[in-house]
């Protein structure tokens, strides 16, 4: 048989036709089905040899057919995208197959040269059908060939939340066995160049991508992948694992810049440095799992306690997502030994929060949603929290409300003070919170809740103590020149023992209100055994207004009460009453001597000035006139030096910025009566003073003649120094100007007045 035949027209869905009876039923039906469309104007047939020995697959003779196919395409397997727009040669020659295609298209890229072989039609164990391609074009494209093809349920969907930007180039392996096509083989490498890759919502972009990603029909691989994260050099791994899981991942370095866009402002400006991470995500059809670990080496964290860190320091850090059940999304931090956290959010819904200080696992979630706070802190800087600005917040953190607290803090830095050891426990009631505080310094509760009716709220502090300690540092007036923060419309502190750097000052209650910029004080009661001090005034709530109060002060020992303020020597006994008015620049805490203002009026009784130790009351020191005795002539140390004492004190101080103005402060005692003029500095610690001292002459000078001079001297001394308005006591009177600091006096004596004429005493 020698047939030789030429077709100029056909189609390409009938090339099944031309085969021989002997292919197998797989081979003749899989062509029926796959090699569709497409037309061949030019169809040659080679038909030489005994008809016996057809189709001459073992030679003795020659069977092939040659289809010159034009826009062909091929079907090669169920559930795998098509190649169409097919230029090329079919070939049938003996019993196998062998396609050969300059140029196709897969998925509209262009694809080529193209080869399909099937080397047995007829095979008595398999038909196989190989197919090798080359295609370059859009990095989409590739995509959409992923999640045409069985291969995307190997690839935890992934691809489609996946954008990208760029082109590369696929190189396709086809293994088809057509008894058993399910048992299809792919190998499938696709080389990635300088592509951005955006992996999905609350992921950073990736950018200039190049590498190798390899596939089969049920795996995904891509390692020493490079790229760039956060404008850093990284390295990207990609590998599918069982149950359709992918797992990407992602190490490089990331600088506190390049993290401003996923922080609050606040936060980020207070970073600095670049730090190394490892980034893991796992994908699966819907869900998301996300894993980053850093040790934070090279980067800085300027925020307060408990989170700041030096650039030198190691602190692991570890931040999870995960999807849970019902759209949940579950996710976790880990900051070394200081805090962790954990948030379910609910879709449509406010979250499930709970966080934890100290080392462990955070305790569970609130029931309710809201925040649960607890755990143990040693170090927390109130202050310095509040005056960071960090800004909107964002996604599962943002709008949490406060469930409960129960926090135990060492250190806790508060209004420029640092309280010790205290425990802070949160607890709702009916429209308000409640707070126990037990500590060093603290014991007692605070009721946040409504104000009977008013608007606003009201704070009731019930206290067993509260001690103040001294400030952490001297304040300025220009901190915090920020408008005043939410006040309360009722203020109300109840305290048995209140106590000032270490100064037992007894039971206190207070009642303020709320008004635009500060706080009315209604009430303010002091007392304790050795004296009360009573109140009411305006507490500014800025730095920039005063604050000012209209005070009385009565005590029945003074000595008693300034020892109770730590002033221990000074003054024995005394009756005292104190009333006026003082105010200051500031806040309660921006109370400082030497910005006081007011008038005052001083009255005591009955008192004595006790010998000073050097440093010890320098105030009282001025009217004790102590230093008098060691710079003047006139001996005045029975007097003064081993203590003075008083039957009254009586004046008027005004104040302003700070110095005291003395008009005329009067101190009368058995031994003399002193005038005292001038200023006096407070903050300076310094004074400019005149001191008259009149000692008392009378009496004792009457004694003094009649036991010198008889008792007509005696009585006649006393009648003429009555009857003369003390001419004697005028005549002995001593005038001092006492400049300089307290702790070292200069004192001056004036000169003294001319002794009046004895005519002129006459009447």
């Amino acid at each position: 048989m020698d047939i030789q035949a030429h077709l100029t027209r056909g189609a390409g869905n009938a090339v099944w036709r031309y085969l021989p009876k002997q292919v197998g039923d797989n081979a003749y039906n899989w062509l029926k089905v796959s090699l569709i469309g497409g037309t061949s104007p030019d169809t040659r047939l080679v038909l030489k040899g005994p008809v016996d020995r057809f189709p001459y697959d073992k030679g003795g003779g020659e069977f092939q057919v040659t289809i010159k196919a034009q826009d062909a395409r091929l079907k090669y397997a169920p559930d795998w995208p098509e190649i169409n727009g097919i230029n090329g040669e079919v070939i049938f020659k003996g019993l196998g197959m062998h396609i050969t295609a300059p140029t196709a298209k897969i998925l509209g890229v262009a694809l080529g040269p193209v080869t399909a072989v099937i080397p047995d039609l007829h095979s008595s164990d398999e038909e196989i059908l190989l197919i090798d391609g080359q295609a370059k074009g859009p990095t989409p494209a590739f995509l959409e060939f992923i999640r045409q093809s069985p291969v995307l349920e190997h690839t935890g969907h992934f691809t489609e939340r996946l954008k990208t930007d760029g082109q590369g180039v696929l190189q396709l392996h086809l293994h088809l066995p057509l008894r058993n096509i399910e048992d299809a083989a792919v190998r499938g490498d696709y080389r990635i160049i300088d592509n951005t890759l955006q992996p999905g919502k609350d992921l950073p972009i990736l950018t200039q991508v190049n590498g190798t990603l390899s596939f089969t029909e049920n795996l995904l691989r891509g390692s020493g992948i490079s790229t760039q994260v956060f404008g850093q050099p990284a390295r990207l791994q990609v590998a599918s694992e069982t149950g359709g899981r992918v797992k990407v991942g992602l190490t490089g370095q990331v600088s506190a810049n390049a993290l401003k866009e996923w922080l609050p402002a606040g936060v980020a400006r207070h970073i600095s440095g670049t730090t190394a991470y490892e980034a893991e995500v796992g994908l699966k059809a819907q869900q998301t799992t996300l894993k980053i670990k850093s040790d934070l080496t090279g980067m800085a964290l300027r925020l307060p306690a408990p989170l700041n860190k030096s650039a030198e320091q190691s602190l692991p850090l570890v931040l999870t997502s995960s999807a849970g059940q019902d759209s949940t999304n579950i996710y976790s931090l880990q900051y070394g030994q200081i805090l962790s956290a954990k948030v379910v959010a609910v879709p449509g819904g406010e979250p499930h929060a709970v966080v934890y200080f100290g080392g462990g696992s955070p305790a569970s979630l609130p029931r309710d949603p809201g925040i649960s706070i607890q755990g143990s802190l040693r170090r927390f800087d109130l202050d310095a929290w509040q005056a960071l600005d960090i800004g909107q917040t964002s996604g599962a953190s943002a709008g949490l409300t406060l469930r409960n607290a129960n926090v135990g803090i060492s250190e806790l830095h508060a209004f420029n003070r640092t309280f010790h050891d205290t425990r802070i426990k949160a607890t709702p009631i009916p429209k308000g919170w409640k707070l126990d505080v037990n500590g060093k310094e603290i014991v007692g509760e605070i009721i946040y809740g409504e104000a009977g009716g008013l608007p606003g709220k009201r704070i009731s502090g019930h206290f067993q103590k509260l001690a103040i300690p001294s400030q952490d540092r001297v304040a300025t007036p220009a901190e915090g020149d920020e408008a005043p923060t939410e006040l309360p419309r009722i203020l109300e502190i109840n305290t048995q023992g209140f106590s000032i750097n270490d100064m037992d000052l007894g039971q206190l209650n207070i009642l303020m209100e709320a008004e635009r910029t500060g706080l009315r004080t209604r009430n303010l009661v002091l007392s304790n055994p050795d004296g009360r001090l009573k109140g009411e005034g305006w507490v500014s709530a800025s730095h920039r207004l005063p604050t000012h109060f209209d005070i009385q002060l009565d005590t029945e020992n003074a000595g008693k009460l300034l020892d109770r303020l730590g002033i221990t020597e000074g003054i024995k006994g005394g009756a005292a009453n104190l009333s006026g008015t003082l105010s200051w620049l500031g806040r309660p805490e921006d109370f400082a001597a030497a910005g006081l203002d007011g008038r005052l009026k001083l009255r005591m009784k009955s008192g004595r000035f006790s010998q000073l130790n050097p440093g010890a009351g320098r105030l009282i020191g001025i009217l004790s006139l102590q230093a008098l005795p060691r710079r003047i002539v006139l001996d005045f140390r029975d007097v003064f030096s081993e203590g003075f004492s008083f039957d009254s004190i009586e004046g008027d101080v005004h104040l302003a910025r700070g110095v005291a103005y003395l008009p005329d402060l009067v101190i009368k005692g058995p031994s003399a009566v002193v005038h005292m003029k001038g200023k006096i500095d407070l903050g300076k610690e310094e004074q400019d003073l005149r001191i008259t001292i009149q000692p008392r002459l009378d009496d004792s000078l009457a004694v003094a003649g009649a036991i010198l001079g008889g008792p007509v001297v005696g009585v006649g001394t006393l009648v003429a120094t009555k009857i003369l308005q003390n001419p004697m006591g005028k005549a002995a009177t001593f005038e001092y100007l006492i400049k300089g600091t307290w702790s070292d006096p200069l004192v001056s004596k004036l000169a003294r007045p001319p002794t009046p004429a004895a005519e002129s005493l006459l009447p």
